[in-house]
């Protein structure tokens, strides 16, 4: 059952960790934007030109975005992209300036869902969906609230690629930190302590150190503990 939630906070990065976090970010926000792109130009390039009929176009599209097997989530701005396009020459065609056929995808119509990062980048999102920011050694980030808005915004190729480098940072004394998340089954919880915010993931001496707080035991007590864990159950 599909359910409200979001979770959200700021880790302190190690120094030596910075540059190749954002290298990451940036190198998977842009194959991002490259792949919705190439993957519009494919379509249009496909059966859909051998037509010059507006409606025929738009039927084709219709079929070909049904039988979509790559990446759901590339499939799905593909099909925001290219709708757009329609609907914006559909409004020329009204005035008489569009030809019959929509014109192919650009790299701007795919900055609204996939922005391009370059070497000053330092914020990653999509609007109120989620949110990456690096300030200093800080690191934003919240998954905004929504259905299943954790588990979508973690799908997502660069929220994805983030928490694959946040598990390889070598974490140092005084960094790191924990996610906190919430969601509409807890909140309506009336059981004692039931409704507060819990922690989603850790990161680091100062993660470690803040979980073993919540459940209510020193850190030492909190490792001896963890060491008993499998790492795939942690």
């Amino acid at each position: 059952m599909s359910r409200n939630d979001w979770e959200g906070g700021t880790l302190i990065l190690p120094s030596a960790s910075l540059a190749a976090l954002k290298k990451t970010l940036r190198d998977t926000a842009n194959a991002y934007h490259t792949a919705i792109l190439t993957e519009c130009l494919r379509l249009w390039n496909g059966p859909l030109t051998r037509t010059t009929s507006a409606k025929l176009y738009e039927e084709r599209l219709g079929l070909a975005l049904r039988n979509w097997r790559g990446n759901a989530m590339v499939g799905e701005a593909v099909s925001m992209i290219m709708y757009d396009i329609i609907g914006g020459e559909q409004s020329n065609r009204r005035k008489g300036v569009a030809p019959l056929r929509p014109r192919a995808t650009k790299p701007a119509d795919v900055e609204r869902w996939a922005p391009r990062a370059t070497v000053r980048s330092v914020t990653f999102g999509e609007g109120s969906e989620w949110g990456i920011q690096i300030e200093d050694s800080k690191l934003h980030y919240h998954s905004g609230e929504g259905k299943r808005q954790v588990e979508e915004a973690r799908a997502h190729p660069v929220v994805a690629a983030m928490f694959r480098a946040l598990s390889k940072v070598v974490w140092t004394r005084g960094s790191g930190g924990v996610l906190v998340g919430n969601d509409e089954n807890n909140r309506e919880s009336d059981s004692a302590g039931g409704g507060g915010n819990y922690i989603t993931a850790a990161f680091g001496p100062r993660g470690e150190a803040e979980r073993a707080f919540a459940m209510g035991m020193t850190l030492a007590r909190y490792r001896a503990l963890m060491a008993k864990v499998p790492p795939v159950r942690r």
